[in-house]
């Protein structure tokens, strides 16, 4: 049976929809009509299968993320999740920013993937994503979605603490990160300018 709104050029047919998302093919093979009492064809022009879809909730995921961060490094493991293949040829991209700008770019592909990153600065804020491409099926098309984002910031290169200012000397506990840190010597002059331990804890960010 037809269903309400067919007429000699538009034929609506009623069909079951599927538990299951994904793309359907539905092809029409023949249209026949009852005239009375006989049955004739009825000419079929153009394309006589069409898609259908049901929109998938399962989407694509960035899962299983270690990171390790260093004064000037960053090294990321992920896994990169594509069920129900809607990524297809788009791929998965990963993206660093500085607050400001992007400044680095890769490609990541389905499954695990590493980033390893060297020359960042020392006791900087950093912003990682990874953002993909694709189509759920829900009408609006491709669109661009942020999978994971998070923030982090690079180690200081020397650790100082357990400050104890005298009116000649200084002296302090330290602990240097990898092998990003210069110790500099502090001079009587530097006293001179240091009347209380906050000030010299600000002045030690310097090291």
């Amino acid at each position: 049976m037809f269903a309400p709104g067919s007429n000699l050029t538009k034929v609506l047919v009623e069909v079951t929809a599927s538990d299951e998302s994904g793309i359907f093919d539905y092809t029409v093979d023949a249209i026949k009509y009852v005239d009375g009492t006989d049955i004739k064809g009825v000419r079929m022009e153009g394309e006589k299968t069409i898609k259908t879809t049901i929109r998938y909730d399962e989407e694509p995921t960035i899962q299983d993320i270690n990171q390790s961060v260093g004064t000037k490094s960053l090294n990321l493991n992920l896994f990169a999740s594509n069920p129900n293949g809607l990524i297809g040829e788009n791929l998965f991209t990963f993206y660093l920013s500085n607050g400001i700008d992007i400044i680095y770019e890769k490609d990541l592909v389905k499954g695990a993937n590493q980033v390893e990153l060297n020359n960042l600065l020392l006791n900087n804020a950093y912003q990682y994503a990874v953002k993909a491409v694709y189509d759920v099926y829900d009408g609006k098309g491709l669109v661009e979605k942020t999978l994971v984002k998070e923030e982090f910031s690079t180690l200081k290169g020397l650790l100082i603490r357990n400050v104890e200012v005298g009116q000649e000397d200084v002296s302090f506990d330290f602990n240097k990160v990898e092998d990003s840190a210069t110790i500099i010597k502090v001079t009587k002059q530097d006293l001179f300018k240091i009347s209380k331990k906050e000030e010299f804890r600000k002045y030690s960010k310097n090291y």
